[in-house]
């Protein structure tokens, strides 16, 4: 999840204070849940899930938007990549690893530096190690603005980009993203499989959106558990409002989990709540990825959100360490 971006939420004083009473209100039977055991998640998580939730129906950009913190940013013929920390372009393949990231919003909405709490936080982790880790968050249109492919070629783009023009090695490349930025990151990676391109040394996975069908997601009882309070109504939207005239809506172009051939894709870490509104998506890649051959690694919990292992506000301090020192550990064991 991303980090507050609270100058959108200071901007809107009597909009934040409907959102606090709201959320009281809300959270009243959602203790009660907790306390007769209604429901499998966690006081913390309960309260987390009515907050963030309700915060998306009154002030969304204090999520998924741009922060006020001004980071470096490569432009080169109609490709723009942030880079996490500053780092001068010529220097970026000295870095131990490189790891390109698609963020997540449905492809719909989002900015590439919404988790850029979580990207300074992943490349301390790797300082700790004594390793130099260079994120480079891609700039790709969102699907209001332009349909599909058109995602999909920006961040080729930017991965060709990264490969030629900065001399990055694809062996100390990593590519990878959240929910539907997870499912461009696989798209990305079917791409250049069958295109005979070279794949990156492995792919990191935060509860992947796979199949925008929402076929056993729309109205999964698993929504209950969930932030995303109008998923039922929205996926389908958001699928429509992606595809292009002329793509029908179960096509495997905006879905990884309906290609039928998955095999050689490079090594996989997957983080996945077994209680989240998207649990079937990554239970199924997974189960076929292990069939296809695909080495995967997976990290599944009961009782947590959507994007929990992102950090905050789903989870605490301790537990953020947990799983970025996982993703550190699996990247640095891969390149």
């Amino acid at each position: 999840m991303p980090s507050i971006k609270w100058q959108h939420v200071q901007a809107a004083p009597l909009t934040a204070f409907k959102l606090t009473i709201h959320c009281i209100l809300r959270s009243i039977p959602e203790i009660f849940k907790v306390v007769t055991y209604q429901t499998p998640t966690s006081l913390q998580t309960a309260l987390a899930k009515i907050w963030v939730g309700t915060s998306f129906e009154y002030i969304p950009d204090m999520w998924y938007s741009e922060p006020q913190n001004i980071v470096q940013k490569i432009e080169s013929n109609g490709t723009r990549v942030f880079i996490i920390p500053d780092t001068k372009p010529e220097e970026i393949k000295n870095a131990d690893a490189v790891y390109l990231y698609a963020h997540g919003g449905g492809m719909m909405i989002g900015h590439p530096l919404q988790y850029l709490t979580e990207y300074e936080r992943w490349v301390a982790a790797a300082a700790k190690k004594g390793k130099k880790l260079v994120i480079l968050a891609p700039v790709y249109p969102l699907s209001p603005q332009k349909k599909w492919p058109a995602q999909r070629h920006a961040v080729i783009n930017a991965y060709n980009f990264i490969v030629n023009d900065l001399s990055v090695l694809t062996s100390k490349l990593i590519i990878g993203g959240d929910s539907a930025g997870g499912n461009l990151a696989l798209l990305t990676l079917l791409h250049l499989r069958n295109e005979s391109k070279p794949i990156p040394a492995a792919t990191v996975l935060y509860s992947p959106f796979l199949d925008m069908t929402a076929a056993l997601t729309q109205y999964t009882p698993r929504i209950a558990n969930d932030f995303m309070f109008d998923f039922s109504a929205f996926v389908p939207m958001q699928n429509d409002v992606l595809r292009p005239e002329g793509l029908p809506f179960d096509t495997p172009e905006i879905s990884a989990l309906l290609w039928q051939d998955i095999s050689g894709l490079p090594p996989q870490m997957i983080y996945w709540s077994t209680t989240e509104v998207l649990a079937s998506d990554s239970e199924r890649w997974v189960a076929r990825s292990r069939e296809a051959g695909v080495e995967t690694k997976e990290w599944k919990e009961g009782g947590q959100l959507h994007t929990f292992a992102l950090g905050f506000p789903f989870v605490g301090a301790e537990k953020t360490k947990k799983y970025d020192e996982a993703v550190i550990e699996f990247i640095f064991s891969r390149v």
